[in-house]
């Protein structure tokens, strides 16, 4: 299922030094919290949530950098993915449902950067289709669960220190 449709998503923009020391922070504080540097796969589990966010955040500006450049059609882009964002909702309805409230005050996520979140978590931790996720053991899904609410806490985190000051 392609969740990009003809936007033109290239990951190249350059991230926001203030956003990486944040993302940095919020990394350190979930090591220490989880005791993750006491693990044998703590470099694994780091790099993981990493990389998911580097993805998410990239993707993320790319479509600002598309709505800069063009938001009429950015507006029509969303509508005709419209069926399969829910497409996508709906076949990875548990993982939705842990952040479906960041569609709601204060943080107002667009359906689309929902999907972009759970799609950078998929593609982390190697599951390229439903059925992947489907046949995944208990271990690979409570990874990816992990990487899904550090993603969400930094987004709250970026909100809190960025947009709603």
């Amino acid at each position: 299922m392609n969740i990009f449709g003809n936007l033109l998503i290239n990951e190249q923009v350059e991230i926001d030094q203030s956003i990486i020391e944040c993302a940095a922070r919020v990394i350190q504080q979930y090591a220490m919290e989880d005791r993750l540097l006491d693990s044998s796969d703590s470099d694994k589990k780091l790099e993981h949530l990493m990389r998911a966010t580097e993805r998410y955040l990239k993707r993320y500006m790319d479509v600002c950098e598309a709505h800069y450049n063009n938001p009429s059609w950015v507006a029509n882009w969303q509508h005709e993915q419209s069926a399969i964002f829910n497409n996508h909702a709906s076949d990875y309805e548990e993982l939705y449902r842990s952040v479906s409230h960041m569609q709601e005050a204060p943080y107002f996520m667009s359906q689309w950067s929902i999907c972009f979140l759970i799609d950078a978590a998929l593609n982390e931790h190697g599951f390229t289709s439903l059925d992947d996720y489907l046949k995944a053991d208990r271990v690979a899904l409570s990874e990816l669960n992990y990487t899904i609410r550090f993603c969400e806490n930094l987004l709250q985190v970026i909100h809190s220190e960025f947009i709603s000051k």
